[in-house]
């Protein structure tokens, strides 16, 4: 089931994202990612370091690695496994930068 648009949250979704975020691939320097949704005015920031992800809902001032812009309901089908990363950048349904 999907959820509802009134039961989409950004705030939610990059949280949820942070928790089950698989860094092993990621160096040991500090990553900034930024994300920003279509539908959402809220930029989000997830800092990654030594590992270990954070959420940041204000800039953190951090260097950003790479900009997620995609809208709410389309990055909840890939969090949820539903859609494909990769088919929904190449889509144009969800852009990364960096």
């Amino acid at each position: 089931m999907n959820p509802e648009p009134v039961e989409l949250d950004a705030e939610l979704l990059v949280w949820w994202m942070h928790t089950r975020s698989d860094t092993a691939r990621l160096d040991e320097r500090r990553t900034g990612l930024q994300f920003r949704f279509s539908d959402d005015p809220r930029p989000f920031w997830m800092v990654v370091e030594h590992g270990e992800p954070s959420v940041c809902v204000t800039d953190p001032g951090f260097e950003v690695d790479v900009r997620i812009t995609s809208d709410l309901s389309t990055m909840y089908e890939v969090w949820l496994g539903r859609q494909n990363l990769r088919a929904a950048v190449r889509d144009g349904r969800v852009e990364m930068h960096g």
